[in-house]
């Protein structure tokens, strides 16, 4: 007699494979997307109009990096930030809140390999150790000595690995909404959930939306709309992270199929952080479901010298949902000249 076990893995797997036939049967049928082209290029031309930029090219090993650096002529006046986004989104993740730091910030923003803007190899492994030598790469390119790194979501691992790796040359952490160790306050968004669970039904997922660009784009608009508590400022960006979607598809699976791994393995560095002498403001939309303000304040009570910021009626996209807020934080602290 088969065990219930098995049992249960054959309804289940009936079950997907059901649900797999009536998504190909539907997207045979004629289901369409939605095309933000047009959308896309005018805001950034309007952004371009109206906020003032350098853009560069970085090398990264045989591949580039793009970046936007705010404000040159305030490096070494001011501290240099580097602000890092996270999955599924790119560098505008901050176009509202650096037109609020530049003025007392050497600002920089890059897309990380397989995001946004910059290169997309085939051939490349998507995992923390690439976001790491992004960085590497972006802090070289500009030359900085002393940084303050910010951080969202997945990008927690590329900025505190790097921070505990070069505490010296770390002038001050920022932390929005950010996952970086195992923890059971954490709900993880449904996307994620989805495709970073070791099984069939992920698999046969992450098949189905590399065969039709209906399941991926609709799902990923359905997804990062949660991610907002301003509906208005949710109507531009949904459609920006939108149109990116398309091409991040090989760097946001194989991203996820690492995850696990990643986050188990930094319990390690759970003694290096209680140690973590510089400043670290801890800036997390108190509406977020997912890396919520539970999160937030376990990475209060685990490194020293930090400070908890929890913003009210904003989500897990702090920084666009209450920019000017977020900024003043950022800025509290300067000694005005």
């Amino acid at each position: 007699m088969k065990s219930m076990y098995i049992m249960g893995l054959q309804v289940k797997l009936k079950f997907t494979l059901f649900s797999l036939l009536l998504l190909i049967g539907l997207c045979i049928s004629g289901c369409s997307t939605t095309s933000y082209n047009g959308f896309y290029n005018g805001y950034n031309q309007a952004y371009t109009n109206n906020v003032d930029f350098e853009e560069h090219k970085i090398p990264r090993d045989e591949h580039t990096l793009i970046a936007r650096e705010y404000n040159p002529k305030n490096q070494g006046k001011y501290p240099t930030i580097i602000l890092l986004h996270g999955f599924p989104d790119s560098s505008h993740l901050y176009d509202l809140l650096v037109p609020h730091i530049k003025h007392r910030r050497h600002v920089v923003t890059f897309d990380f390999l397989g995001w946004g803007r910059s290169d997309k190899p085939e051939n490349h492994v998507y995992n923390t150790k690439s976001l790491y030598k992004d960085l590497e790469a972006v802090i070289r390119y500009f030359n900085v000595e002393k940084v303050e790194l910010a951080a969202h979501d997945l990008s927690g691992f590329p900025v505190i690995d790097w921070a505990l790796d070069n505490e010296q040359r770390i002038d001050s952490l920022i932390l929005f909404n950010s996952v970086y160790f195992p923890s059971e306050k954490l709900l993880p968004p449904e996307a994620i959930a989805r495709f970073s669970e070791d099984s069939i039904y992920r698999d046969i997922s992450a098949w189905a939306v590399k065969q039709f660009d209906t399941p991926w784009k609709n799902g990923h608009e359905e997804q990062v709309n949660k991610f907002f508590c301003n509906e208005d400022t949710a109507k531009t960006f949904v459609k920006i992270f939108n149109h990116q979607s398309m091409n991040i598809q090989q760097a946001f699976l194989e991203m996820n199929r690492f995850l696990t791994d990643e986050v188990n393995q930094r319990r390690e560095m759970l003694p290096k952080m209680k140690v973590f002498s510089k400043p670290v403001k801890i800036i997390f939309g108190a509406e977020d479901p997912y890396l919520n303000a539970e999160v937030a304040k376990e990475f209060h009570s685990l490194f020293p010298n930090s400070e908890l910021h929890l913003i009210k009626s904003a989500c897990h996209f702090v920084q666009l949902d209450k920019p000017e807020e977020v900024a003043n934080i950022i800025l509290k602290s300067d000694t005005i000249e």
